[in-house]
């Protein structure tokens, strides 16, 4: 009887080995990558905006490796993130102003 939380998925035969009958592995119904790890980010600032049809997701994180940057944009039901180490992000905001006030400095 297949249990209702699990999900079986079937391997055909082990290369090389014809005598090997089906490997079975067993999944959580809601098995996703993220949840093979242990919650390891931690949010230390975090804030949304939506900008049309556009949400916009900024979070300040840490883990194990330091202290990043993230920044998800949902639209459409896709998601697009960038992630930048706390290491960059004062070249990378700096980067945004320096073409911004170009874009400004064109159009005036």
């Amino acid at each position: 009887m297949r249990s209702p939380i699990y999900d079986q998925t079937r391997i055909a035969r082990i290369a090389g080995d014809e005598n090997s009958g089906p490997l079975i592995f067993s999944f959580p119904n809601d098995w996703h990558p993220a949840t093979l790890r242990p919650e390891m980010d931690n949010i230390i600032e975090a804030k949304e905006v939506q900008i049309e049809r556009k949400h916009f997701y900024v979070e300040f994180r840490e883990n194990d490796r330091g202290r990043f940057l993230r920044i998800t944009e949902e639209a459409h039901g896709r998601r697009n993130t960038i992630i930048v180490p706390s290491t960059g992000t004062n070249e990378f905001t700096a980067a945004i102003e320096d073409v911004l006030g170009a874009t400004q400095h064109a159009s005036a």
